[in-house]
């Protein structure tokens, strides 16, 4: 996020409260949480972490879509980024006329081909220089 821009003005950060957990697994219960990031109401960043055994970042899509869903901006598209640190997926919503979302390719950081965070770090500039043409009025 620092190497994006979204840490200097005209951004603000908030954090949503944390929500526990628990996924079964076969035989086994997960659980971990999911922690929340947001940038001026029109971009979440949401992280499902466990420290026993990695979550699939897809656990946390439903609340990504809830908080957007909340979003006070109806007009233009808000956007999400999950992680479970590993791999990334980012989220489109439109609320007009009415909610569709759309899902971004699966990223990660240890494909064997390659390795994608550069072009994740581009999507994410290039939400930046959107978002702050919107903030400033440009």
């Amino acid at each position: 996020m620092y190497l994006s821009g979204f840490c200097d003005p005209p951004f603000k950060l908030r954090g949503e409260e944390s929500i526990e957990i628990e996924v079964g697994e076969d035989d086994n219960v997960l659980k971990g949480r999911l922690d929340a990031l947001v940038l001026q109401d029109r971009l979440w960043l949401v992280l499902a972490e466990s420290k026993e055994t990695k979550l699939s970042f897809s656990i946390a899509i439903p609340q990504a879509l809830a908080y957007m869903m909340a979003s006070p901006n109806r007009n233009d598209p808000c956007f999400s980024l999950v992680t479970n640190g590993d791999g990334f997926l980012f989220i489109k919503l439109v609320k007009q006329p009415r909610p569709l979302y759309d899902l971004s390719d699966d990223f990660s950081l240890f494909k064997r081909s390659h390795n994608d965070l550069y072009t994740i770090l581009k999507i994410l500039k290039n939400l930046q220089q959107k978002f702050t043409a919107i903030a400033t009025g440009e």
